[in-house]
């Protein structure tokens, strides 16, 4: 897991924390999906080849010099209409880049009385390069002084990264997710459902920080999308369970995208990750579940993502607390989803029997970047919450 050439990193130093904050105990932690935060050039991965980042370059770059060629292809090749056409026609120029990070940055900085989290783990960010202008640019003087981002083996390049107000100890490492695996006793290669994998996924990146004397240990996860089998997730959540168990005497933050929902059979949520009888040996607390079942979300928004109509909790946060530890408590009663209203665009219709249909009041959903106006940042919703360390 420790391949030292396969991953970049970056640790930052701006303003340091403050001694207040460095032996603060109450501490604020938040997951946002980014919605590709491109830079606006092309890249290859540690083997050498071209990452698919091709809708995401300057309209000079797809129409003209060495790289047209391979630019174009590869946009006529995609399946998808809404898709290809943003890759032949997207026009992603650094002023563009830096819009839409001053939008994200905005709903960052919004959060906990302009303060902003204490802890930032994100997905869907190119690289450590583009991660690190986020910060420089959109959360410049707020105190972060680490950033971490391990290259993962995404086919578009995007990963999952990492930002703090305190120390990194240690070396981060990232957990892959295996697509396929050894499943019966002969030990046989069996695949999903009988199919190939169609791509490697987002490893899991672990990241441990030094707060109020403690090291804590924080996993960033962008789990396989619904467009995958169900498996695929559930192999994500034992990932992140094999890798817990390493640190089962520390606090552990497992945030991030989980792209589950309530239906998926098997589960990887219920079924694996916050399941006491997973026969892993370690199980996560849901901060979600918890705070709607004690009727103490009332800062939730009803989830983190909508699509064709519907909100999910794609986004979660999950916590483990050895038994050990009388003093760290996750306040779940703070866990909110953070909705103001610039962040926010209004909803007029809805699925209905398969049908699109108009609701009868006006609600929200997440204000996606639109590159053509410039407004918007992402279709996720940002999810925080408190922790006394």
């Amino acid at each position: 897991m420790r391949v030292m050439n396969r991953f970049k990193s970056l640790l930052m130093t701006g303003c340091l924390v403050t001694s207040s904050i460095a032996m603060s105990k109450e501490i604020s932690v938040m997951s946002y999906n980014l919605e590709n935060l491109f830079d606006t050039k092309h890249d290859k991965d540690a083997n050498g080849k071209d990452k698919h980042d091709y809708t995401y370059l300057p309209l000079a770059v797809k129409t003209e010099g060495p790289l047209a060629a391979e630019v174009q292809a590869h946009c006529k090749a995609m399946s998808s209409r809404f898709y290809r056409a943003s890759c032949f026609n997207l026009d992603w120029t650094e002023e563009k880049l830096n819009q839409k990070i001053k939008n994200l940055a905005k709903l960052v900085r919004s959060y906990n009385d302009g303060k902003g989290p204490d802890v930032l783990v994100v997905q869907e960010v190119e690289n450590i390069n583009v991660l690190k202008q986020f910060v420089d640019q959109g959360l410049a003087h707020m105190g972060y002084r680490s950033v971490v981002l391990l290259e993962g083996d995404d086919r578009r390049g995007i990963d999952v990264g990492v930002v703090s107000r305190f120390k990194v100890v240690g070396t981060p490492v990232l957990h892959k997710v295996p697509t396929d695996w050894k499943k019966d006793e002969n030990q046989a290669q069996v695949q999903v459902q009988n199919k190939k994998p169609r791509r490697p996924t987002r490893p899991i990146l672990e990241v441990q920080l030094k707060i109020g004397g403690k090291t804590v240990v924080f996993y960033a996860n962008h789990w396989p999308s619904q467009a995958n089998p169900d498996e695929y997730r559930k192999k994500a959540a034992e990932t992140l369970i094999e890798a817990a168990k390493n640190h089962d005497d520390k606090v552990i933050m497992a945030m991030g995208d989980f792209n589950t929902l309530e239906d998926d059979r098997p589960n990887s949520i219920s079924d694996v990750a916050t399941n006491p009888s997973n026969g892993l040996g370690l199980f996560f607390q849901d901060a979600v579940k918890e705070a709607i079942a004690a009727q103490t979300a009332q800062q939730l928004f009803g989830g983190t993502h909508w699509y064709r109509g519907h909100f999910s909790y794609l986004d979660r946060i999950f916590y483990y607390i050895p038994a050990s530890d009388s003093s760290t408590q996750a306040k779940v009663e703070t866990i909110h989803t953070a909705t103001p209203d610039f962040s926010l665009k209004t909803i007029d219709w809805f699925h209905k029997n398969g049908r699109r249909d108009f609701t009868p009041e006006l609600q929200k959903k997440p204000y996606r970047w639109d590159s053509v106006v410039g407004i918007g940042g992402s279709d996720h919703i940002p999810l925080s919450m408190q922790v006394n360390i």
